[in-house]
């Protein structure tokens, strides 16, 4: 259920994240139709068209400039951001995809050991602790003997 609440979280966020992106274009979209310092006032009576252009026009258009470059700069950055998070989101779902395979390995094992363990239960209820563990000690006994020789044969290898 967690899992079902933190994707309901993370589109909530996109929603509004969304939702304020528009809000910003819409405010964005309305100075520029309605701010004086994006209009371009009438021109006033006996003022050459070159004049008009370099004191009104050219700033505006530095302006208007500003604006663009800003917008391209945060649709970057935003560009950015989005493809380093589809490569996080990549990565991650790898991992979980070997996740999910490793555990479902384990669960297999955990499943096998159960058995053995009733297995092993059985063997006890029906020969005795004794006689088990009396079993087990000579069966550790033995391989820890193989073990030795083992060992030694091979230090018998080194020393010609």
């Amino acid at each position: 259920m967690p899992k079902k609440k933190d994707e309901f979280e993370a589109y909530r966020n996109r929603i509004q994240n969304y939702d304020n992106g528009t809000q910003v274009i819409e405010e964005l979209e309305q100075r520029l139709d309605t701010d004086a310092e994006y209009q371009l006032p009438e021109p006033p009576a006996l003022m050459s068209a070159k004049s008009y252009k370099m004191k009104f026009v050219e700033p505006l258009i530095r302006k208007f400039k500003e604006v663009i470059s800003e917008v391209f700069y945060r649709y970057y950055q935003a560009l950015d951001a989005y493809h380093r998070l589809n490569i996080t989101n990549a990565n991650l779902y790898r991992e979980n995809e070997k996740l999910t395979k490793i555990n479902d390995k384990l669960t297999y094992e955990n499943e096998n050991l159960r058995s053995e363990n009733r297995d092993y239960k059985l063997f006890r209820k029906v020969f005795g602790n004794k006689q088990i563990d009396d079993l087990l000690e000579r069966a550790r006994s033995e391989k820890r003997s193989k073990q030795r020789s083992s060992r030694f044969r091979k230090n018998n290898n080194y020393e010609r």
